[in-house]
């Protein structure tokens, strides 16, 4: 839920600032990844969860939602918003979001398969095991009921 969140944020953000520095930084980051350095506790969270979900949400949802606002941004009805003297920000807030999200909702749905999937990559890349590494195991040693548990586990939290 929170690498929608967050993919759903940067991604509007690079879309809005088309071609500027803030969209090449997003992409930029969302393609090669960030290292977490800091202190105490925020590294512990940043480490633990902060960048793990960045990650999926960089790979899963950022291009989608860029694409997806881009597409509404250039329709009649966003562009006639403007000249009637809807500010930009809430042009993009009011217009273009609500009706960007509605193919994200939709693919997020249809790619929660390779979201878990991608979260086995994502665990093992950070070295954290969690749900995704144990969904692994119990398929490869064909523990139906451990799966089982885990994709109810699973859709509980969501």
């Amino acid at each position: 839920m929170s690498a929608l969140v967050i993919g759903c944020a940067a991604g509007t953000l690079a879309a809005v600032s088309r071609w500027r520095v803030v969209d090449v930084a997003v992409s930029v980051i969302s393609t090669l990844g960030v290292n977490a350095h800091g202190w105490g506790h925020i590294r512990d969270v940043a480490a633990h969860m902060v960048m793990p979900v960045f990650c999926l949400a960089a790979y899963y949802l950022f291009r989608d939602l860029r694409a997806s606002v881009l597409e509404v941004a250039g329709l009649d009805f966003v562009r006639t918003a403007r000249p009637n003297g809807v500010s930009r920000l809430r042009t993009v807030l009011s217009h273009v979001v609500p009706n960007a999200l509605l193919p994200i909702v939709t693919m997020s749905v249809l790619q929660f398969g390779t979201l878990l999937s991608g979260s086995v990559a994502i665990e093992t890349v950070f070295s954290w095991p969690g749900l995704g590494q144990l969904a692994l195991d119990a398929v490869s040693s064909r523990d139906l009921n451990l799966l089982l548990g885990i994709l109810f586990v699973s859709s509980l939290r969501c």
